[in-house]
This record gives C-alpha cells, sequence and structure tokens, in this order.
C-alpha cells in the first residue's frame, strides 16, 4: 500500500514539472487529465485494500470458528463429569454397536457436525448434531425424525384363479405370487410367516357367490393369526344374500394392520357358509387376491437376533 501511494506521487510531481512550460490553456488541460488518472489510480487501490480487508475477515473467522472447536473438544474432554448419571447410562453404548446419540458420535471422534442415523429404541433415527457443542449443551443433539431402515423387503401378492373354494376353517390356498419378495408367503399352504418383527398390512378382494334360495345364504371370511387349528380371527368380513331365487355375486374385501413376531403366521380361512362359495378365477384370470407387505421393522430386534 505505501508502495503504491509512493508511487502516485512521484506520478504527480513529474506531471507538474512537465507542464511548467505549457500555455495556461494547455496547462489546465493537461491537469484535468493528470487528476483523471490519478483518481482512477487511487480508486484502483482502494478496492484493492478492500479485497484485502475481506480476505483477511474470512481468514480471522476460520481461525475463530477452528478455536472454537478446539475449545468445545477440550471441554468434552475435560467436562465429561459435568453430564448427569442418567445421561451417562442412557447415552452409553459399547464402541462395537451402533450410536444411540450424538454423544457416542463424540465419544468416537466425530467432529463434523450434520445429519447422522442413530440407533432409537426400536427404529433407526436421523438426528442434526452440533458437533461444536459440549456434551452438557442440550443443543448438541436434534430430532429430526424416523428412517426408514428395513434388514430385507418383504412384500407379497398372490391370486387365486382356480375352481371354486367352500371348505370351512381351512386355510386357503393361492395360485400364483405376481411377487414375493422375502419369500413369505406359500402359496400351497395358503400362509403368510413374518421374518422379521414390525408392523404388517394385509388386504384380500375376493367373489362370495351365492345359489338360489328361498332362505338365507351367507359366507363369512376371516384373517387369521396363529392360535389353534382354526386360528384366532383378527378381522372377518360377511356377505349374505335373502330369499333370491336367482345366482348371485358379491365383492368380498378384509384389511388389517397386525403387529407380528418373527415367525408368526397369517392366512385367510371361511369361518362359516351356507348356500354360498369363494369364487374361482373363471375366465377372468382371478378374482380373489390376498396382498400384505412389512410397514415399519424393528430393527433393534434384527440387530441383536
Amino acid at each position: 500500500m505505501a508502495r503504491a501511494a509512493f508511487a502516485i506521487l512521484w506520478c504527480a510531481c513529474w506531471s507538474i514539472t512537465a507542464i511548467a512550460g505549457l500555455s495556461l490553456e494547455k496547462q489546465m488541460q493537461q491537469l484535468v487529465e493528470n487528476y483523471e488518472v490519478l483518481a482512477a489510480k487511487l480508486e484502483a487501490v482502494e478496492q484493492q485494500n478492500m479485497r484485502s480487508l475481506e480476505a483477511q475477515a474470512i481468514h480471522v473467522q476460520n481461525l475463530e470458528r477452528k478455536i472454537q472447536q478446539q475449545a468445545s473438544l477440550l471441554t468434552a474432554l475435560r467436562g465429561g463429569n459435568q453430564i448427569t448419571r442418567a445421561d451417562a447410562e442412557t447415552r452409553q453404548t459399547p464402541a462395537t454397536g451402533m450410536p444411540r446419540s450424538c454423544s457416542d458420535l463424540k465419544a468416537r471422534g466425530h467432529t463434523l457436525s450434520g445429519l447422522y442415523l442413530i440407533m432409537g429404541a426400536k427404529t433407526v433415527e436421523t438426528v442434526y448434531c452440533d458437533l461444536c457443542k459440549s456434551e452438557s449443551d442440550p443443543t448438541l443433539q436434534t430430532w429430526i425424525g424416523f428412517a426408514d431402515v428395513k434388514s430385507m423387503p418383504v412384500y407379497f401378492n398372490a391370486l387365486r384363479s382356480s375352481t371354486t373354494f367352500k371348505q370351512v376353517q381351512v386355510p386357503i390356498p393361492f395360485d400364483v405370487a405376481r411377487v414375493n419378495v422375502g419369500g413369505a408367503m406359500n402359496l400351497s399352504t395358503g400362509k403368510f410367516t413374518a421374518p422379521r418383527v414390525g408392523k404388517y398390512f394385509f388386504i384380500f378382494t375376493g367373489t362370495a357367490s351365492f345359489l338360489p334360495s328361498a332362505g338365507r345364504s351367507s359366507l363369512n371370511m376371516g384373517l387369521c393369526l396363529n392360535g389353534n387349528s382354526f386360528g384366532d380371527i383378527v378381522t372377518y368380513g360377511l356377505s349374505d344374500e335373502s330369499n333370491s331365487n336367482v345366482y348371485q355375486q358379491e365383492s368380498l374385501t378384509l384389511q388389517s394392520t397386525l403387529h407380528l413376531n418373527a415367525g408368526d403366521q397369517v392366512w385367510l380361512q371361511i369361518g362359516f357358509l351356507s348356500g354360498s362359495f369363494l369364487e374361482g378365477g373363471g375366465g377372468f384370470g382371478g378374482t380373489n387376491h390376498f396382498s400384505g407387505w412389512l410397514l415399519e421393522e424393528d430393527i433393534s430386534q434384527s440387530l441383536t437376533g
């Protein structure tokens, strides 16, 4: 900066000496031109100085941030006794296990703030860790939400396209699996076996057929879970017709959300019927569809199992 000012001053002195022998009018014109040149040079020097100051300010901010990080690290290392016993028991995790908090992440050497996945009570959770903060600071960890993490995909869609079915209290078998990812659905037995602990959703849509009858015809369909040979009916549907002298059909739908343990079995069966049966596929490729999928896995059980 000093050199630039000296150069400008030298140019000014030289210009004054150079115009001493000129006429008054030309001297004025030369002075104006010299002034404009000097003003431009001064503006350039000022801009250069501003850029230098801005760069120095950014450098200072970076240094302050690094100092703050080092101070937070020292506080965490020296101030472990500031954490309550309850917090310590909650956050304590073996080094080989999944981290359960931002404190665990700090203890394992993480220093960059950002979004992290930690192990919650049953599912994986997303949190924001401000790792510049000390472990005693309540803003160290900010909960974001649940992460949809599954150890394996489980979903199926089974179709019964064969002949009619009218056996009572027997699992209904199926013929075709359009999808059976995870292999949990057994078509021949009609039973779904849960491979993981978690919440599952099931839905069945079918067609009930009723023969002409002067009395009442009915069909009761149930979604069963484990239990004895008849199963525990968790949901059921009923279709019926009365005093009908013509062949009739009705649609039937069942759906349920269940919490299942690994090895639990779910199936469909007819509870009772009178003058009716479950319609077959006919020429329409099947009218009875059974679908299900894993909504949410208790991932903690899968990791410890």
